[in-house]
């Protein structure tokens, strides 16, 4: 009785502990997902910000040549 039943609580037991362990890996999986996910949003930031600069400096100088000519 009680030997029998302990048996099955504890290979249930188990059975939750590599459930878990699975569960785990999967989070583990998604946390390198998502961080390479950021990096490569990071750079895209980076790239858009430096192209925004760009435009900016190209407006202020057309600005410039503008105010120069009138």
């Amino acid at each position: 009785g009680d030997i029998a039943e302990l048996k099955t609580d504890v290979a249930g037991l188990k059975g939750d502990v590599a459930g878990l362990k699975g569960d785990v890996a999967e989070l583990k999986e998604g946390q390198i997902r998502i961080e390479k996910e950021m990096r490569q949003v990071n750079r895209s930031v980076g790239i858009l910000a430096k192209e925004n600069l760009d435009i900016r400096a190209r407006l202020d100088l057309l600005e410039e040549e503008q105010a120069v000519s009138n």
